[in-house]
Formats: C-alpha cells, sequence, structure tokens
C-alpha cells in the first residue's frame, strides 16, 4: 500500500482495474486529487505518459537516485524555458521519491545482499522475522510464528537450519539478534551449500551490543514503532516499521537489527488481536463465498526435515476455536525421500477415507497450487460428498519478487489476497499456525525417539527387551542422560551392573 501510494504521489499513473482505457468526457476523483494524469480523458499526451511509467520503472527497480538526477535535470530545462507548471509537478515528484530514498538509505552503505533476523518472544510464544536486504535495499520480509516455541538458542539455529534447506538463495550475510553455539559451524555449512561466503553476524537487535555478541539480549516490548514510509515500506500486508532514534550513532548493521526486532515485535502483536470467532466465520464465509457457515474447520499440514521423519497432522476449529477432539497426527509410511505432494495425497487419504469420517465445512491445505491439486483428486478417487477446500500458501519469492500469504482456490490460476487485518484471514492464519505447531511438535518427538533408538543400538549389552523397557520410560536421549543410576537399575531387565555400564556409556556420549 505503501508502494502504491507513492506511485500515485510521485508519477500520478492511473489505478483504475480497467485493461483498455475507455475515453472519457471528465476525469475521475483521482484526477481532482492530484494522483492522476487523467489519460483516458486525455489530459496528458501518450508521450508524458509513457515518461512518467518509465520513470515509475526505474523506481522500482530501486534506481531512485539515477531518476532523481534526471528529474533535476528536466526541472532545471522546463525552469530555463518558462514552463513552470512543468518544473512544479517535477519538483513535487523529486520531493517524493526523495522522501522515500532516504529511509531506503538504511540498508544502502554495503550494497550486499543480508538477511536479518528479528525475534519477538513473549508468554511461550515467539515469531521470528527475516528482512531481506538486497543490494543494499530493504526489499521485504517474512515472518513465521511459533506458538509455542523451544528456548531462545535452540529456536533461532533451528530456524535457521530449516529455513535454508527450502531450495532458498543464500545471502552474503545473515544477521542474527544474538549469537548461537553453533554459528560458525552453521556458517561452514551454508558456505559449502552457496559455494560461496556466508557470514552470520551476531548482535544486539536493541542495545546496539555490536556483532558477536556473546550474551541473549533481554525481549522487552519495543515502544510504539512509526511507520516505515519506504519502498516495500509494507510488504504483505504487514506493515514495516523504522527503529527508535539510537541515542549514538549505530552502525548499519545495529540499525538493521533494531529494524527487523520492531517489526517482529508489531508482526507478534497483530498476532494477539482477539477476533470474535462468529464474526471471523461470517467474514469467511463472504469472503470466500461458501454457501454456509464454516463451523467446522480442518487443515492438513506436512512436517519432514528433507524426507526424513515426515509426518502429517490434521487440526480442526469448531465455531472458529480449536477442537482437539478432531487432532490427528501420521506417520508417513507410504513415501519415501522428499516428496509433499505424495504425503498430502497420502495423509488426506487416510483420514478421510475412513468410512463415516466426519467432513469439515472448509477444508484448508498448507500449500500452493500443487498440493491443494493433489488433496482435491484424492478426495475425488473416493468419491465423497463435495465440500469447499483451499491451499494457504506461504509467502516466498515468485519470478524474483516476494510475495505475501496467498490462498489458492480450486479452478482458478492466480491465488487469491485476502486483506491482511480481516476477521476471516486471522482465524485463517490461526488455524494453519496451529497445524505447524501441532505437526513440527510431532515431528521433533519422532526425531528425538529415533535418536534414542539408534543410540540403544549402539550400546553394548542392551537386546530387544531392555530397549524396549527403556523405550516406554524415557522420551529422548536427553531424559535418559539425566536419570540417575537408582533409576536406571529400577527398569525392569536391569541390575545395579547393567545400570552402571549404561550410565558409563551414556556419560561419555555425552561428552
Amino acid at each position: 500500500r505503501e508502494t502504491l501510494k507513492v506511485m500515485k504521489r510521485a508519477f500520478k499513473l492511473r489505478t483504475c482495474k480497467e485493461k483498455n482505457v475507455a475515453p472519457r468526457s471528465r476525469p475521475c476523483l483521482e484526477y481532482q486529487l492530484e494522483q492522476c494524469l487523467a489519460p483516458c480523458a486525455g489530459l496528458v499526451s501518450r508521450e508524458a505518459y509513457r515518461q512518467a511509467a518509465q520513470e515509475a520503472a526505474l523506481f522500482l527497480k530501486g534506481r531512485g537516485r539515477n531518476l532523481v538526477k534526471q528529474l533535476k535535470a528536466q526541472m532545471a530545462e522546463a525552469a530555463a524555458h518558462l514552463e513552470f507548471e512543468k518544473a512544479a509537478t517535477l519538483r513535487d515528484r523529486i520531493t517524493a521519491i526523495n522522501q522515500t530514498l532516504e529511509r531506503q538509505d538504511m540498508a544502502r552503505p554495503s550494497f550486499r545482499d543480508q538477511d536479518v533476523l528479528g525475534l519477538a518472544r513473549k508468554d511461550g510464544r515467539a515469531l521470528i522475522l527475516v528482512l531481506m536486504v538486497r543490494g543494499g535495499l530493504v526489499t521485504g520480509s517474512r515472518e513465521y510464528y511459533f506458538p509455542e516455541s523451544l528456548p531462545e538458542t535452540d529456536l533461532l539455529g533451528a530456524f535457521l537450519k530449516q529455513y535454508y534447506t527450502e531450495e532458498r538463495p543464500l545471502p552474503d550475510e545473515i544477521l542474527l539478534p544474538h549469537d548461537l553455539p553453533e554459528r560458525r559451524l552453521l556458517q561452514e555449512v551454508f558456505r559449502d551449500q552457496k559455494g560461496g561466503a556466508v557470514r552470520l553476524v551476531a548482535g544486539k537487535a536493541f542495545g546496539g551490543g555490536g556483532e558477536g555478541s556473546q550474551t541473549p539480549p533481554p525481549s522487552p516490548k519495543p515502544p510504539p514503532p512509526t511507520p516505515y514510509r519506504g519502498l516495500g515500506g509494507e510488504f504483505a500486508g504487514r506493515a514495516i516499521v523504522s527503529p527508535s532514534p539510537p541515542r549514538k550513532s549505530p552502525n548499519h548493521r545495529t540499525r538493521l537489527l533494531a529494524l527487523a526486532g520492531e517489526n517482529a515485535w508489531v508482526a507478534w502483536e497483530r498476532r494477539q488481536v482477539k477476533v470474535e470467532p462468529e464474526e471471523a466465520l461470517q467474514d469467511l464465509q463472504a469472503r470466500l463465498h461458501l454457501a454456509r457457515l464454516p463451523a467446522r474447520l480442518d487443515c492438513l499440514d506436512i512436517s519432514n526435515l528433507q524426507g526424513s521423519q515426515a509426518v502429517g497432522a490434521l487440526v480442526a476449529f469448531t465455531g472458529g476455536v480449536p477442537d482437539k477432539s478432531g487432532y490427528r497426527r501420521f506417520r508417513i509410511r507410504e513415501v519415501a525421500g522428499q516428496d509433499d505432494y505424495a504425503m498430502m495425497r497420502e495423509v488426506a487419504r487416510r483420514h478421510y477415507g475412513k468410512e463415516g469420517q466426519r467432513l469439515p465445512d472448509l477444508l484448508v491445505v498448507d500449500g500452493g497450487q500443487g498440493q491443494l491439486n493433489v488433496v482435491l483428486q484424492a478426495l475425488k478417487e473416493m468419491d465423497l460428498p463435495p465440500f469447499p477446500v483451499v491451499g494457504l500458501a506461504k509467502a516466498g519469492v515468485q519470478e524474483g519478487r516476494t510475495v505475501r500469504d496467498r490462498l489458492f482456490l480450486p479452478g482458478r490460476k492466480n491465488p487469491r489476497f485476502l486483506p491482511p487485518h480481516a476477521p476471516g484471514w486471522l482465524l485463517l492464519l490461526r488455524l494453519r499456525d496451529e497445524a505447524h505447531r501441532f505437526a513440527i511438535t510431532y515431528h521433533r518427538k519422532r526425531a528425538r525417539q529415533e535418536l534414542l533408538i539408534s543410540s540403544l543400538n549402539a550400546i553394548p549389552g542392551i537386546g530387544p527387551v531392555r530397549r524396549k523397557q527403556i523405550l516406554q520410560r524415557y522420551p529422548d536421549l536427553k531424559a535418559l542422560q539425566e536419570a540417575t543410576l537408582e533409576d536406571l537399575a529400577a527398569i525392569p531387565g536391569f541390575n545395579r551392573k547393567a545400570a552402571e555400564a549404561l550410565k558409563e556409556w551414556l556419560a561419555e556420549e555425552k561428552d
């Protein structure tokens, strides 16, 4: 929206939806507000309008400085020829562009590609915001919400490993809100993955603690932010805000970390907005043109790490609130390797293929057009009564540009973007977040259990019977390592000597 405002104010390009401009005898209100050149009414020549469009394209490509130089030369020329009205128009255009470029200078000193992570954490819930800086310009952001999060260092480390395994291009530099024990190891892994240098720089988002700070910063709620009015200043319905003026003059990395941190808090606060369930359901019904109120919502999600420990999850909302009795989790049995489409098909078939299974008023599939089509085909093959199904795709990059979370509808190629603060849209995001949480929790449990099984298989003297007894009492390797000698000796099938041998092996493994 902010970019659109700049385009209207600076370049006055038309924003009406008609593909072909129909001739009008009088211009619309946009012209009266000085936000359109009114090509429909013939109030601007074809050449002048084309020039404005070309200048807008330069602006969107990040070449604003060159554009300002061109406009200043044109303004001087117009003034020299006594074309004062034209010169005034160019002056206003330059002013609008400069106001935007001043904000963009925050990242410009380096001219490198950077991902800047901001972390907001409170009451057991966390949100990580990734601010994307490309060529020295803030180009957009993505946010990831964790209703139930890991400890701070574990969360950030686990996020980095997952985020950059999804075929995302690695930047030259990744700025972290605080240091990680495995930072140097991750830096080496990312360097091998990219085939070039990738720096992981740690600092404090609000304290100006500098790079490589070993102490995780506190997570206070920052003061109310000031809207960030730069190019892409509001991306994907998420307000990008500028950091509070620092007391000292921090370097550009510190300013970027502050920007990411404050925007993470803005996004976190938005997630906490209370929406009346009935209002959200009615809004969703109206926006998606559903035949009836979607009292029962289901959401399907898949969680895996490069195909390993793959699991599926289904969560249900009844009356707009979580209904734990409808939650189901699935261990993927039929798919080897990383094939999300096949995994989604398996989960849909196993759940809805059961006789007498309750069907939702709306099924939300976590994914885009591909996942949606796979689920629709699976439902069709089971000859079930029809019910609405949509795909909810996460923010990503398409054809070099970043797009926000969006809906895919059956039979429609292009995605649909709902207003970011619409009650129905917020309900869908919460449904998707809950499905993520449920799936990831099960995935972690499976991963920990498989690590424990693998470790037990390597311990001398632990056979199938003793292994089974250990697995019944200890959920993961960490819990087993923390067990006392008396606890181990009390396991059926163990004696003091076996417990001492196990304890000694676990101590060596821990070291």
